[in-house]
Parts: C-alpha cells; sequence; structure tokens
C-alpha cells in the first residue's frame, strides 16, 4: 500500500496521534509491519520512547531495524540484549556499560561543557530520566534531562575546548541504565517471527568456568561484575559443539542422572 511507504517516514510520536484519527487509519497502522511487531515484541522500548519524549526523534522503522538486528552494534560480536535509546542503538551489557559511544550526559553539563544550547535543542535527542531504580544498588535518579554524549560530540559546531571537556566529562553510569530497555530479537524470515531473549551456558556456570578476575569483566557502582556470555541460538549451538560441560550437563539430564537446578 501506498499508505505504508509515507508510514516510513512518520516519527514514532506521528504514527500514534494518526493511529488516533479514525478508524481506517488505526486498521493502516496496526498492518503496517514494523508498527505491529514494535508494538507486539518490542513494547518495553515502544513505551520507553513515549514517556521520554524521543519518540518525535525516531522513526518506526529504525526501532524496527534495531528489533530485527541480532548483534551487538557497537561491538558487532556478542548478542545484543539492549537498545540504547538516545540513539535507537542495539548493544550488549558491557558496551552498554562500558563503550564511549554510549555516554550519556545531563542537559545542563552538555550546555555548560559546550555553549551551544541552541544547537543541541535544535540537533539532538534529549531523554526524561523516568524517576525510578537504577544500577546494581538500586539508586535513585530523578526527573532530569540526559543527552548522548557520543552524538554531542559529532556535531560540527563543537570547538576544540568544548570537545576537550566533553571528553574528560565522566558523568554516572546510571544515566546510562536510565537511557536503554531490554529489547528481544526478532527474527523476521520466521512464518510466525521468532522471538529471542538471548541464552546462557549453564554448563560454564556450574563448572564455574568464568574466571573471578578478567579483562572481560567490570565494576559496577564499585561492584564487580563478572560478565556471562549471551548468545542467540545458533552461537549457543556452536558453543554447545565445543563445551565440555554442557554437554556433560545435557547428558547427565536427558539420562535422568541430573536435574538442571542440581
Amino acid at each position: 500500500m501506498l499508505i505504508w511507504e509515507v508510514c516510513k517516514y512518520m516519527d514514532i510520536k506521528t504514527c500514534f496521534l494518526f493511529r488516533q484519527v479514525n478508524r481506517p487509519a488505526r486498521w493502516i497502522m496496526s498492518t503496517y509491519a514494523p508498527y505491529h511487531e514494535v508494538a507486539t515484541h518490542g513494547l518495553e522500548s515502544l513505551r520507553a520512547m513515549l514517556r521520554t519524549g524521543l519518540a518525535r526523534y525516531f522513526t518506526m522503522t529504525r526501532l524496527y531495524r534495531a528489533l530485527c538486528t541480532e548483534k551487538c552494534e557497537v561491538c558487532d560480536l556478542r548478542f545484543g540484549g539492549f537498545v540504547f535509546l538516545l540513539t535507537a542503538t542495539r548493544c550488549c551489557f558491557a558496551c552498554l556499560c562500558t563503550a564511549p559511544e554510549l555516554r550519556v550526559m545531563l542537559l545542563k553539563d552538555a550546555k555548560d561543557h559546550t555553549r551551544l544550547g541552541g544547537v543541541i535543542h535544535r540537533r539532538m535527542a534529549v531523554l526524561r530520566c523516568i524517576q525510578g531504580s537504577y544500577g546494581l544498588r538500586g539508586s535513585e535518579v530523578g526527573r532530569v534531562q540526559v543527552v548522548s554524549a557520543g552524538a554531542l560530540l559529532n556535531l560540527a559546531e563543537l570547538d576544540v575546548e568544548g570537545r576537550t571537556r566533553v571528553e574528560n566529562h565522566r558523568p554516572r553510569l546510571l544515566f546510562r541504565f536510565a537511557a536503554s530497555t531490554t529489547l528481544p530479537l526478532l527474527d523476521p524470515m520466521a512464518v510466525q517471527g521468532v522471538v529471542q531473549h538471548g541464552l546462557r551456558c549453564e554448563g560454564c556456570r556450574v563448572s564455574n568456568q568464568y574466571p573471578r578476575r578478567s579483562s572481560s569483566n567490570f565494576y559496577i557502582d564499585d561492584r564487580y561484575v563478572p560478565l556471562r556470555p549471551v548468545y542467540s541460538r545458533a552461537d549457543y549451538m556452536a558453543h554447545f559443539d565445543t563445551c565440555t560441560a554442557a554437554r556433560r550437563l545435557w547428558r547427565d539430564i536427558t539420562t535422568g542422572n541430573n536435574a538442571p537446578g542440581d
């Protein structure tokens, strides 16, 4: 349908407003594939876009593309179980916590460091944090406004002094969590649409194959976090072929010698 081609260029907020016009408009949006799939499988991210004020910055097709992307778009190595809302970027937990591209700054700090308040409001996505508890310690975040430090560094108007200030700024990690949600993976090639939430290897966990100190692990809120890899179904099957502990555990379960929780 020609109207679906128009829907491709509507931002998320406009899609919702159009859907409320009348019954034909509701039918059009409900049968528009990106809207239908995101509303069905990525509802948490969709609601977050609307509640944080980001819905006017991104199209439904952009969020749909993130929903159908398997790998983290930052490192392109691990399964991406999250979406960074400020740029609608799928990412893994490690990159969400450590990647420079996903740093988040308070809007007032961004204005103070760059003196580009007008440019920021015109050309950058601004997120209003949902008040609540974030991080491993459940620290509170109020209704503050934040922007992407990575996107800020890409502004052509940013001078050398402002760039240095932004690069040296160290905001709280909590704001990264406030600017992200979990996002499952949708396989659009499957007949019914197969959704994956990521798999961890139980064999590696029970055999203590995760080192206590490793370069792939890090600290969050001064707490040491061992990073357990998350796999898609296809990647996990490849891992299973090389994981002795997982194959032993599977053999014990299938023969009745062990239970998953033992």
